[in-house]
């Protein structure tokens, strides 16, 4: 049954976020996360006390870190703790209460700070955690010999939310290469996720493209092992009914030509869907045009907390900066 929706949510969100964030341009290709100078099963996961260091005023992975004692939920303020994962420290910084969880996933090279913006604000409304992937952020390095597949980040990133105690269900957001992260965490755990936010978020059709050939995926000591990604992400399978927001950002030139059939597909996924162009925005569409990313994760918020779907794209998304496809 479907249950009323509360329009002044998004509004709400809409107004905090113009008063409070203003955007920044930035100069990023698809692929890569940060701004220009800008079945496994989880086993013998060691629980030992984290490791927790203050997200503010210090930048989230320059904190120093102090001991503490191990929580039963992380901290609410941005705090970013770090946990003993199968041996190794993982961080991850969490925002506010509530339910579902937003998870977010920074694209290549990015960490938690990249969204401590954002999470702030959307916290508002519910939990936001964001996680510093190994050898980034303030996570320990794999082995030097690891080249992990994005299957094996889902892996572990389900392994840190097991120690740290974040339970679904969950509302993932993506971002560049976080979108390959995302499709293979929900693949493997499909029946936790029940709304999914992808931001210009990069698709099997990248790994494949000759236009992309020139990407390095690379990042904290790892070389990601793409033709096993391709393999994963293959038998991924759609999202069926769940609430997806796909914002792509404003491209122009052989890069639309390459870019805009990808993110059509990914829109796709799922038969709940809205695709919206942050007009005027680059890649770090977070950075660029944070309204239309807060209000996005409102409306996937408050579609899998109700149980209803997504409102039409052009009722909501062009006030905050968007054109619906």
């Amino acid at each position: 049954m479907t249950r009323s929706r509360r329009p002044a949510l998004a509004a709400s969100v809409l107004a905090l976020t113009l008063a409070s964030v203003s955007a920044c341009s930035s100069s990023t290709a698809p692929g890569t996360g940060q701004q220009t100078p800008s079945s496994h099963t989880v086993s013998s996961v060691a629980t030992s006390s984290p490791v927790v260091t203050s997200a503010s005023p210090t930048p989230l992975e320059s904190a120093p870190a102090t001991p503490a004692p191990s929580p039963t939920q992380p901290p609410t303020d941005g705090t970013v703790v770090r946990y003993t994962v199968k041996g190794r420290q993982m961080a991850m910084a969490c925002f506010g209460t509530g339910s579902p969880t937003v998870l977010v996933i920074p694209g290549l090279t990015a960490s938690t700070s990249n969204w401590e913006a954002v999470a702030r604000l959307a916290s508002g409304r519910t939990r936001v955690c964001t996680w510093d992937r190994p050898g980034l952020g303030q996570s320990e390095q794999r082995p030097a010999t690891a080249k992990p597949s994005v299957g094996d980040m889902g892996r572990e990133l389900s392994a840190l939310l097991l120690v740290a105690h974040v339970d679904p269900p969950y509302v993932v957001v993506a971002h560049s290469f976080g979108g390959l992260i995302a499709r293979a965490f929900i693949a493997q755990r499909p029946a936790d996720v029940r709304g999914v936010l992808m931001v210009d978020a990069s698709t099997v059709g990248e790994l494949r493209s000759p236009y992309f050939a020139g990407i390095q995926w690379w990042e904290g000591g790892s070389k990601t092992d793409v033709p096993r990604s391709i393999r994963e992400l293959d038998v991924a399978g759609s999202l069926g009914a769940t609430p997806l927001v796909v914002l792509t950002a404003d491209s122009s030139g052989d890069l639309k030509k390459a870019w805009s059939p990808l993110q059509k597909t990914l829109a796709g996924l799922s038969t709940d869907s809205i695709h919206a162009l942050a007009v005027g925005s680059g890649h770090v569409i977070q950075d660029d045009k944070p309204a239309i990313v807060l209000g996005a994760i409102a409306e996937v918020v408050e579609a899998a907390s109700a149980g209803t779907t997504l409102p039409p794209c052009a009722t909501t998304f062009p006030q905050r900066g968007g054109r619906c496809f």
